[in-house]
C-alpha cells in the first residue's frame, strides 16, 4: 500500500433514492449527464476519479487549487443544465443536485482505491451544504484563497460524524468576484488549561471565604480584647469569683470571739472581710479557726 498526501473531492446527491423511486428513467438520465460532467472536469484539472457508488463521486488531485476549480466548474455547469431544464418543463420537478466536500489529507492507496482520513473528512464536509454547495476545510482554503474568485461563508469549527476532532469548514459560493478574504482561525478550547483555570477559580473563592470568616473572627477577638482594656488601654483583670464566707450571725458578739484561742487575729480578719480587703487565705482562716 502506498501512503501519500492529496486533495480529495467527495460529491454526492442528497435525495437521490427518492428521486429514483419517483422517476427512475429521468433520474438515471440526469445522473449519467452529471457523471459525464464530473469525468470531463476532473480530467481537465489533472485529477483522477478513484471511486463511484450510486450518486457519489470520489476524486483525487495533486493540487488543492485544481480540485477547487474542478468543483466550481462542475457546480456551474450542473446549475446551468438544471435551470435550462426547469425553464423548458411545463411542470418543473426537483432536479438531481450535488454537494461537494474538499480537503487535503493523508490517504492510503490500495489497488487503485484510496482510503484514510482525507476521504472521510471530504465526505463529511459535503454534508454541511445543500444541493449545488461546495464546502472546503481550512487547509484547502489557505491554499486557494489568493488564487480563486468565489464567495465564502465561514461555518466555523464543526464536529463531524465519526471524526475525533472538529474541522474548520468554509462554504464557497459561485458568482462572487474578487479574491476570497482572510478568515481568522477560531479559538481552540484547551481542556487542560480550562480545567486548571476552573480549579484556580475555586481555590480563589475558597480563599476569599476563609479570609472573610477569619476577618470576622479576628474582629470579634479584637472587640473582646478592647472590652478587656481600661480607659488607658491597660488590661483589666476580671475579678475571680469569691468563695462564700460564712460570717458570724447576728447573735455573735465580741465576747464569743474572745473565747477562741486566736480572738485578736479573728477580729482582725473579720475587719478585713467586712472592708473587702481580705485575701483568700484570710477567708480560709476565718472559716476554719474563728467560727
Amino acid at each position: 500500500m502506498k501512503r501519500k498526501i492529496a486533495a480529495i473531492l467527495a460529491a454526492d446527491a442528497p435525495g437521490y433514492a427518492g428521486l429514483l423511486a419517483g422517476d427512475r428513467i429521468g433520474t438515471l438520465s440526469e445522473l449519467q449527464t452529471a457523471r459525464r460532467l464530473f469525468d470531463e472536469a476532473v480530467q481537465a484539472h489533472d485529477g483522477r476519479i478513484f471511486n463511484t457508488s450510486g450518486a457519489s463521486v470520489l476524486a483525487e488531485f495533486s493540487s488543492a487549487v485544481e480540485a477547487v476549480r474542478c468543483a466550481l466548474a462542475v457546480q456551474g455547469k450542473l446549475q446551468a443544465l438544471n435551470n435550462a431544464a426547469a425553464a423548458s418543463d411545463a411542470r418543473p420537478a426537483r432536479r438531481l443536485g450535488f454537494r461537494i466536500g474538499l480537503t487535503i489529507g493523508d490517504i492510503v492507496e490500495h489497488e487503485g482505491d484510496l482510503l484514510g482520513d482525507g476521504v472521510n473528512v471530504a465526505a463529511r464536509l459535503a454534508t454541511l451544504v445543500g444541493d449545488g454547495g461546495i464546502c472546503v476545510s481550512r487547509s484547502v482554503y489557505e491554499q486557494v484563497r489568493n488564487k480563486i474568485d468565489a464567495g465564502v461563508v465561514d461555518l466555523g469549527r464543526r464536529s463531524l460524524k465519526n471524526l475525533p476532532e472538529p474541522v474548520h469548514a468554509l462554504e464557497l459560493r459561485l458568482g462572487a468576484t474578487g479574491k476570497m478574504p482572510v478568515v481568522a482561525e477560531p479559538a481552540r478550547t484547551n481542556l487542560p488549561a480550562l480545567a486548571f483555570a476552573g480549579l484556580a477559580a475555586v481555590a480563589l473563592l475558597v480563599a476569599v471565604v476563609v479570609n472573610q470568616v477569619g476577618g470576622r473572627n479576628l474582629a470579634a477577638s479584637d472587640r473582646d480584647k478592647n472590652a478587656a482594656l481600661g480607659p488607658a488601654g491597660q488590661a483589666v483583670v476580671s475579678p475571680q469569683p469569691q468563695q462564700p464566707v460564712r460570717l458570724p450571725n447576728a447573735a455573735s458578739s465580741a465576747l464569743e470571739f474572745d473565747k477562741t484561742k486566736n480572738s485578736a487575729r479573728c477580729g482582725e480578719i473579720l475587719e478585713l472581710v467586712q472592708t473587702g480587703r481580705a485575701t483568700a487565705e484570710d477567708r480560709a482562716a476565718l472559716t476554719r479557726a474563728c467560727q
